[in-house]
C-alpha cells in the first residue's frame, strides 16, 4: 500500500513540476536573432537608426500578440536601443531599459 501511494505522490509532484517549467517556457517573448534574418523593412530601419555604430544584439520580442524587433548597441559608450515592428516603423530609440541588463 506504501509503495502505490508513494508512486502516486510521485506522479503527481512530477506533473505539477512539468506544468510549471511549460507554463515558464511560454512566458518567454523574445529570441535572439540576427538583422539578417529580420523582414527587410525593419532591418533597413535598425540599420539607418543605428549608423555606423556597431550592433551587439537583435532580437525578435512579441508583446500582446505583436511582432517587434529590437536592436541593441553601443553608443558613445552608452548602451542603446531601437525599436521597430516588421514595417519599419520606429517604436522606441534611446538609452537601454535599466531592466533589458538581463538580456545583455
Amino acid at each position: 500500500m506504501k509503495t502505490k501511494w508513494m508512486i502516486s505522490v510521485l506522479m503527481a509532484l512530477a506533473f505539477v513540476g512539468m506544468a510549471t517549467f511549460t507554463a515558464r517556457a511560454e512566458d518567454k517573448d523574445e529570441k535572439v536573432t540576427t538583422i539578417d534574418q529580420i523582414p527587410a523593412a525593419a532591418s533597413a530601419t535598425i540599420k539607418k537608426e543605428v549608423g555606423e555604430n556597431k550592433i551587439d544584439k537583435v532580437l525578435e520580442c512579441t508583446k500582446d500578440n505583436k511582432t517587434y524587433y529590437e536592436a541593441q548597441y553601443t553608443a558613445n559608450d552608452k548602451k542603446m536601443e531601437v525599436k521597430v515592428d516588421a514595417d519599419g516603423k520606429v517604436l522606441k530609440k534611446g538609452p537601454a531599459d535599466e531592466d533589458d541588463k538581463d538580456k545583455k
